[in-house]
């Protein structure tokens, strides 16, 4: 008779744990927009897009400062070309748009 190989319950909770883990390092930028929005007194509708505006630079900007940092392996031309515009073009609209929200709230 073969044995069932695997954690079990310690297995299943390792996952969980990874799960929310992955969903806090990601999201802490929406969390964070959120609670500063609230704190300025923000309505709804504006909470949702300082918090959204977070997010999304974080989520576009953590790519692309890896890709920054591996500048020499990808040469020079790549990087001041296409990648030094994306990087500022999203990251003012970003802040631009979180600090309108936020300071006409």
């Amino acid at each position: 008779m073969a044995r069932a190989s695997g954690g079990g319950i310690g297995a299943i909770g390792a996952v969980v744990a990874a799960l929310c883990l992955g969903i806090v390092v990601l999201g802490w930028p929406y969390l964070l927009g959120g609670w500063l929005a609230d704190s300025f007194g923000a309505a709804t509708g504006t909470r949702t897009l300082a918090a959204w505006g977070l997010e999304l630079s974080y989520l576009v900007g953590l790519p692309l400062v890896v890709l920054l940092s591996r500048r020499r392996e990808l040469g020079v031309d790549l990087v001041t070309r296409f990648v030094l515009p994306v990087v500022y073009g999203v990251f003012g609209a970003a802040i631009l748009g979180v600090a309108v929200v936020l300071f006409t709230a």
